[in-house]
């Protein structure tokens, strides 16, 4: 272990540290054309948005099984489709898109920006240097997710399943945590210090995870629980 990140094993201490969880490592995509309203069909029930930039609209997707989006630019888009394909994701900025009910295979060197998400599958999913920023994650599924190199900046995670998660190198800058099930949870390098709140529930673990000292307060019942202590109610 580096000095920087010294601890006292025995306390579970450790000293101010500025970078604990590695960032995203992010590129910006180089668009080629605009979008003209037609997709790619590799099959046909699979389509393609690949080097295209994409300006308010919405996306029909209802006769879409898979949907591959690469080298892209989204602003101002809302998917919309019943149900909704599969979508993989890569070297691609989605900006001010309405995300809700959207199903997610795999996020690699992916930014959301402004974006909206409310029930939104990312049921075992893998996302690999992915940005949330300024997003809203309400009845969100991330069960079984994979995360690696993930921040989550001035978010808001209501309601959101993150059981049996697999989180390494994820920062929740600013961001509001409400409500958020991490029963099962395999942490490493998890930094918490930024997060405005913290309404963690089925708190098995939180190895791996940082926090301040400061927000232990939040933390106390729910630790409580996981080490299995009954607590009486006061009466009145």
């Amino acid at each position: 272990m580096s000095a920087a990140l010294a601890m006292v094993v025995d306390m579970g201490w450790i000293d101010p540290v500025d970078v604990y969880a590695l960032p995203p490592r992010l590129s910006d995509p180089e668009t080629r054309v605009v979008w003209a309203g037609a997709f790619e069909h590799s099959g046909d029930t699979r389509w393609e948005l690949f080097d295209a930039e994409v300006q308010a609209t919405s996306l029909a997707l209802d006769r879409c099984d898979a949907l591959e989006i690469e080298n892209s630019t989204l602003d101002g888009v809302t998917f919309a489709g019943q149900p909704m394909p599969r979508v993989s994701a890569s070297r691609t900025v989605l900006i001010n898109c309405d995300l809700s009910g959207a199903r997610f295979d795999s996020l690699r060197n992916v930014r959301f920006v402004d974006c909206k998400l409310v029930g939104a599958d990312f049921a075992a999913a893998q996302l690999v240097d992915v940005s949330f920023e300024r997003c809203v994650l309400r009845i969100v599924n991330f069960r079984m997710v994979k995360l690696r190199r993930v921040q989550f900046v001035d978010c808001t995670l209501f309601d959101v399943d993150a059981l049996d998660l697999d989180a390494e190198d994820v920062a929740f800058s600013g961001s509001d945590l409400e409500k958020v099930n991490i029963d099962r949870l395999r942490a490493r390098r998890v930094d918490l210090r930024g997060a405005r709140r913290l309404g963690l529930e089925r708190v098995g673990s939180l190895s791996g995870c940082l926090i301040e000292d400061r927000q232990l307060a939040p933390l106390n019942f729910a630790l409580a629980f996981a080490a299995g202590l009954d607590i009486e109610r006061s009466a009145g």
